[in-house]
């Protein structure tokens, strides 16, 4: 294998003390998440509300693992890392919380390895696994349970790169396969490792230095297979998210506005790389985006890369690692938008990597030419990561339960609709309705026409006794989503509550037209017309839901009524009778029963 890099081998006792340094101090970082709740944001999809996940590692959860697109992705190879998760230690957050900071560990020990295989310098791969390792922006990767898929697929992607730089050493079909092998899985853990074959041609022109010897076509043809491994994952994932809704329309998120917001994100990548403060979980999609702020962001990524590509030679370095940046940032960038954040922590888990990468090379290259200056250098980098272990610390912190997370959230965010609806819901979770209400307010406020956004509020303005704007909660929810089973059936109930039996008959019908099937919805409008004396209608709808269950203690005493009101005396006593025995504190229908002869 060519090198454009040749210095003595690190001994391996140096190699394992930068490597348990590494570890330990990751783990001690991330050891507080054993004390964690799952947050309620997606983490009940992949875990805790799963229930072929809760039931373990069975054939009937691995077949399952293969077939679905579950969250909106392929990805079985996390869902089997799940699968097992659940059949060691059932669903208990801190052991998964913990598993997933060991998958991230020996992430940062594999990127380490490979540095020394591809460069040999401990001081280049120590810096950049440990960066890696410790960086804050890696903490929403790795503290949050539904993005397993990261720190799993991240560590494939290592595992590929490593055997695939051994087999340039000592070609053979056995380390080829095993690097094929390694890239499918990785696949199947998160798409997002689509981008490999073209980092490994970076790979190629530095610290290999192999597009010096060989022409890029050749180069590009040897990767053919991780090419065709790349291709089949981008179809099969743009099928899974288009079939669950996931991917944003052009009218949602217009052309111009992807591009726009797509330099704008990679610019403050950048900035929160340099500067990791302003860390939330969510970044809400901008409906505009000032000239000045995007063009500068394109002025300034243009900038940089013309001077990546006209140094491609003299400084390989710089080509590599920029390269990487942005390559593995394409998948994420928002050409093609999957959800609604502008951006996210995550998505700088596998393009650190370059910049990382650069920061180990700069500071190899200072200690090479200023060795008289190792001791007050190397005093700098420890201050340095202990720096930014603690605000990563702070930021795992962030990270204990649903309602601290959305509070950060809200603290480094403006008009985030998203996260004032998600802590409204967690408050209102917790029994805490009133504090829920103002934020759902806001939510509302920020994204009007956010029909669950309405519902909830309503439900949550109901719960706390503020009928009025509960009543108006719901009728914006119903205008804005005419299928809305829920909101019409609250609405109903709210209006039925004060005696409005017209407009309550109105949406328990509205709720029946959409869920004809419902038994409850069914019983809840022959009550509406019950008391709108159709009792013909009533009668005709109670019989319908007995006839699917008998029995129903509802359905029988609207039955009773219904025929009662009707005069058929006769055919209503042994609903009544039945009606009064599931119910024998109310007091009419004990009324109707003795009139009917009972």
């Amino acid at each position: 294998m060519d090198s454009e890099v040749s210095r003595p081998a690190p001994t391996r006792g140096l190699v394992a003390l930068v490597a348990a340094a590494i570890a330990l101090t990751t783990f001690a970082v991330y050891g507080q998440v054993s004390r964690h709740a799952f947050v309620n944001y997606d983490s009940h999809v992949y875990v805790y509300e799963n229930e072929v996940v809760q039931r373990g590692l069975t054939l009937e959860g691995v077949r399952w693992a293969f077939t679905t697109t579950a969250a909106a992705n392929w990805h079985p190879v996390t869902w089997l890392s799940i699968l097992v998760d659940c059949e060691l230690f059932g669903v208990d957050p801190g052991a998964h919380h913990l598993m997933a900071v060991a998958y991230h560990v020996a992430g940062a020990l594999l990127l380490l390895a490979v540095l020394l295989r591809g460069t040999g310098s401990l001081v280049l791969g120590g810096v950049a696994a440990a960066l890696f390792a410790l960086h804050p922006q890696h903490v929403e990767a790795v503290a949050w349970a539904s993005q397993r898929k990261d720190v799993l697929s991240t560590l494939l992607l290592f595992a590929t790169v490593f055997v695939w730089l051994g087999h340039l050493r000592a070609p053979s079909r056995w380390s080829h396969g095993a690097a094929l092998l390694l890239f499918a899985l990785g696949l199947m853990a998160k798409p997002m490792l689509v981008t490999l074959p073209v980092l490994l041609l970076l790979l190629d022109h530095w610290p290999l230095g192999r597009t010096r010897q060989h022409a890029l076509a050749q180069l590009a043809r040897e990767k053919l297979g991780f090419f065709g491994l790349a291709a089949a994952s981008a179809a099969v994932t743009l099928y899974a998210q288009s079939s669950e809704g996931a991917v944003g329309t052009f009218q949602r998120y217009p052309v111009g506005l992807r591009l726009e917001n797509s330099v704008v994100a990679v610019v403050r990548y950048l900035a929160q790389t340099l500067w990791p403060s302003g860390l939330g979980v969510f970044y809400p999609y901008p409906q505009e985006i000032p000239l000045w702020q995007w063009g500068g962001a394109l002025g300034l990524l243009a900038l940089a890369t013309a001077f990546v590509v006209r140094t491609r030679w003299s400084r390989p370095e710089l080509l590599f690692g920029w390269g990487w940046f942005l390559v593995a940032l394409v998948p994420v960038i928002g050409w093609v938008q999957v959800g609604k954040q502008a951006l996210a922590d995550r998505y700088t888990y596998v393009p650190h990597v370059g910049l990382f990468v650069l920061v180990g090379w700069g500071l190899d290259e200072l200690l090479r030419r200023q060795p008289h200056r190792r001791a007050p250098i190397a005093g700098a980098v420890a201050v340095a990561f202990a720096l930014l272990a603690f605000v990563t610390l702070r930021q795992v912190g962030t990270w204990r339960d649903s309602e601290s997370l959305y509070r950060r959230a809200l603290a480094v965010t403006e008009r985030n609709a998203t996260m004032e609806f998600n802590l409204g819901v967690t408050l209102s979770e917790l029994g805490r309705g009133a504090e829920a209400a103002p934020h759902l307010a806001n939510a509302l406020r920020f994204e009007p026409g956010y029909p669950r956004g309405a519902y909830t509020y309503g439900v949550v303005l109901a719960s706390v006794g503020r009928t009025e704007e509960a009543l108006a909660a719901f009728e914006v929810a119903v205008r804005l989503e005419p299928d809305d089973f829920d909101a019409h059936s609250n609405l109903a109930a709210l209006l039925y509550g004060r005696d409005d039996f017209e407009g309550a008959e109105r949406h328990f019908a509205e709720a029946v037209r959409v869920r004809g099937s419902e038994p409850m919805a069914i019983t809840n409008l022959a009550l509406a017309r019950m008391r709108l004396e159709r009792f013909d209608e009533a009668a005709a709808g109670a019989r319908a839901v007995l006839d699917v269950r008998p029995g129903d203690p509802r359905a029988t005493a609207v039955l009773g009524e219904s025929l009662f009101g009707l005069g058929r005396l006769a055919e209503a006593r042994p609903y009544l009778e039945r009606a009064v025995r599931n119910a024998p504190e109310d007091a009419a229908l004990r009324r109707m029963l003795a009139a009917c002869g009972g």
